[in-house]
């Protein structure tokens, strides 16, 4: 290392190396003083950046995972016919967002989390939209940011849906006390008598 910090090249390093670290490294092991780190702390900072950075990489990859895993099983089951609102699509839906929600805590610029929660958040609501769950699609619609037109509008469709659903029922309801004897038998009652 000392021979590196006097030569007038820097070393070279492993293919293994990420661009980001050997960044950090080629700066410590600079040829002029003038372009290293100024001292341990400044080093220690870069270094502490990279770790968190990577940690934040490493949540988002393993988020990244789950959500492809929790697509190829619905669209498995999307072509059997059989799909429905399981364990299997809850706790994946779950755990992917914690995935990446922890990476942004970890790092709030990291642009793959953002875009992986985002994706994941609008899984969970169509999801929630074609299991008929109004008021949890409209839970999640609300914490995606710029929500594609196809999801909002794919919402508004089960709102109106279940808006005509109600009013239905409520007409039904009507109808069927109309044509319940034990309605207006005294009205009846009372008319016959005239």
């Amino acid at each position: 290392v000392l021979r590196a910090t006097q030569s007038k090249v820097s070393p070279e390093l492993p293919d293994s190396v990420s661009d980001n670290l050997a960044s950090i490294c080629e700066r410590a092991l600079a040829p002029d003083p003038a372009q290293r780190h100024q001292s341990a702390d400044e080093l220690r900072r870069d270094l502490r950046h990279y770790l968190v950075r990577r940690s934040s990489m490493d949540l988002t990859r393993q988020a990244s995972q789950e959500l492809r895993g929790l697509i190829q099983w619905e669209d498995d089951h999307l072509t059997t016919g059989e799909l429905e609102e399981t364990t299997r699509v809850r706790q994946g839906v779950a755990d992917a967002r914690f995935g990446f929600e922890q990476a942004l805590q970890l790092w709030e610029d990291n642009a793959r989390a953002r875009m992986g929660l985002k994706e994941i958040l609008s899984f969970g609501v169509r999801s929630h939209i074609r299991n008929g769950d109004l008021t949890a699609a409209e839970s999640l619609m609300r914490q995606i940011e710029q929500p594609e037109p196809g999801l909002i509008q794919a919402l508004s469709r089960l709102r109106s849906r279940i808006e005509d659903e109600r009013a239905e029922h409520e007409r039904l309801v009507r109808d069927l006390s109309e044509f319940d004897p034990r309605v207006g038998a005294q009205s009846r009652a009372l008319a016959s008598s005239l």
